[in-house]
């Protein structure tokens, strides 16, 4: 009995990967009739900073140090996208974002700063399909099965050890940063304000967008893949005069 069991479960995986065969058969050759060129990017900005203030009218403020950040893009074609055709081109473009030494600070009334990291890298590489006509609806498209062509987004983010310090006025200035910066209300949600003013027919779009992602779910079908890699974060807090208290130390092994 278990011989014939083993059998027609071989002879099912056989029939299933003749199938799958026989399907990517259609799309070898394809002409996704893309754009063969990018927006060509080679931007450098030195140590833009994001600044927040828990009051406009106080000197402290909690400041978002961006490093040095090399922008790029290019495009090229590879393999990888059609699901059942590894070898099959496509091309794709790639964004890059390098920023060296990154880091988070609070500027206290005394004047002094307080380096709440160390200083870190991070690197973002953003993959996507170049344009075409027959994806120009994206998962509605009637001319592409996304379970033969990975249209989704990628996303890679690599950081370099991220070191963290807290203290007790350091988190207590955070606190009222957020009380004003996330919890007020300023009154310009009126959409004449926004850049985009979304219509009924984007939303509908939208929620058949993920109506058709979820129909294919455990299939390799999705909108956008995002990875990031930390090989450490250490969170240490310290003593108002700066002597240690504990620290918390994350490896990725």
């Amino acid at each position: 009995m278990r011989l014939l069991e083993d059998k027609q479960r071989k002879e099912e995986e056989q029939n299933r990967q003749e199938q799958i065969k026989q399907k990517a058969l259609k799309w070898l050759g394809f002409d996704l009739k893309q754009s063969t060129t990018c927006t060509g990017l080679d931007i450098t900005l030195e140590n833009p900073l994001i600044i927040f203030k828990d009051r406009p009218h106080l000197p402290s403020e909690l400041q978002f140090d961006l490093g040095i950040i090399h922008i790029t893009s290019h495009t090229e074609m590879r393999t990888g996208r059609w699901l059942n055709l590894p070898d099959q081109l496509a091309y794709e473009t790639t964004m890059e974002i390098d920023c060296k030494q990154m880091g988070i600070r609070i500027l206290e009334e005394s004047g002094q700063l307080f380096h709440m990291t160390s200083p870190y890298d991070l690197n973002i590489k953003f993959d996507k399909l170049n344009y075409t006509p027959l994806l120009s609806q994206s998962f509605l498209s009637p001319q592409i099965d996304p379970r033969e062509l990975d249209i989704g987004y990628k996303i890679l983010m690599k950081y370099t050890p991220v070191k963290m310090f807290f203290k007790q006025s350091a988190y207590r200035y955070m606190l009222r940063c957020m009380d004003l910066n996330l919890n007020y209300s300023d009154g310009l949600h009126n959409s004449q304000y926004m850049f985009y003013v979304w219509t009924k027919e984007d939303a509908d779009n939208l929620y058949k967008e993920e109506d058709v992602v979820n129909k294919f779910k455990g299939q390799e079908v999705y909108k956008m893949k995002v990875q990031q890699n930390f090989p450490s974060m250490s969170v240490t807090t310290l003593h108002e005069d700066g002597s240690f208290m504990a620290e918390l130390v994350l490896c990725n092994c």
